[in-house]
C-alpha cells in the first residue's frame, strides 16, 4: 500500500471508526443513598412514543407519576427523604415503552428503580440491537448494575450510537427517573473535519515533494 493511501486510510478511521467502534456500550452504575437522592435534582422523563402492556399489567403505564402503589409500582426515589419522595417524578411499566429519536444518540442516563432480573434496557440503530443492559448481568465495561428490590442506582451508558431506545419488562415493574441522552456529532461536521484532514495531508506532501 502506497504512503498516500496510508494515510488516507488513517485519516478516515480517525474520523469515521469513532462511529463504527462506538457500537458497544460501556455501562457505568452508582447505588444511591438517601442522602445522594435527596441531591439530586428530579425532572420529567421525556414523553414515551408508544407502550405495549405486559402479561401482568394492572394496569400498564404510569408516566412522570409520584409517590409509590403497593403491588404495582415502587418509587426510585423512595428511600429519599419524605419530601423529596413526594415531588420526585419518575415512570413506571409493566411490558415495554419505546422511546425514538431524530437524531442519533452517543449516550444516556436515568434513575434506575428496585433493580429486578426482568427488567431489560435494550439500545437499538435503525431497528437493530446495538446492546442489552440487565440488573445482575456482567456488562460492557465490567460493570454490573447490581440487584436492590428497594434501591435506585444511577446508569450511565456510553460509547455507544442509537436512535431508539427500548425499557422492558415481563414481570415486576420497570421503575425510571431522570432519564437524559446525549446527541451525537452531525454527521457532516465529521465529513468536513475529514476534508480538512485530507487537503492538510494533501499540502504536507506537496511541500515535501517540493523540498526533495
Amino acid at each position: 500500500m502506497s504512503a498516500k493511501w496510508s494515510l488516507t486510510a488513517f485519516i478516515f478511521t480517525a474520523v469515521f471508526g469513532v462511529s463504527i467502534a462506538a457500537q458497544a456500550a460501556t455501562v457505568s452504575s452508582q447505588q444511591l443513598n438517601s442522602a445522594q437522592l435527596d441531591q439530586l435534582q428530579s425532572f420529567d422523563n421525556p414523553v414515551a412514543a408508544s407502550f405495549t402492556l405486559g402479561p401482568q399489567a394492572r394496569p400498564g403505564f404510569f408516566e412522570n407519576v409520584t409517590g409509590s402503589q403497593s403491588r404495582v409500582r415502587r418509587s426510585p426515589w423512595e428511600q429519599a427523604s419524605a419530601r423529596k419522595f413526594a415531588g420526585a417524578t419518575y415512570s413506571a411499566i409493566r411490558g415495554a415503552v419505546t422511546y425514538l429519536f431524530s437524531a442519533d444518540q452517543t449516550g444516556l442516563s436515568l434513575l434506575w428503580g428496585s433493580t429486578d432480573v426482568p427488567n431489560t434496557l435494550t439500545l437499538l440503530k435503525d431497528g437493530r440491537e446495538v446492546a442489552v443492559i440487565q440488573p445482575g448481568v456482567a456488562n460492557a465495561g465490567g460493570d454490573t448494575i447490581g440487584l436492590d428490590p428497594r434501591g435506585a442506582f444511577f446508569v450511565s451508558i456510553t460509547d455507544t450510537l442509537f436512535n431508539e431506545l427500548r425499557l422492558s419488562t415481563n414481570s415486576f415493574a420497570f421503575e425510571y427517573a431522570n432519564l437524559a441522552t446525549t446527541a451525537a456529532v452531525p454527521v457532516p461536521a465529521a465529513g468536513v473535519l475529514m476534508l480538512s484532514a485530507l487537503g492538510g495531508a494533501t499540502l504536507l506532501r506537496r511541500r515535501q515533494h517540493n523540498r526533495t
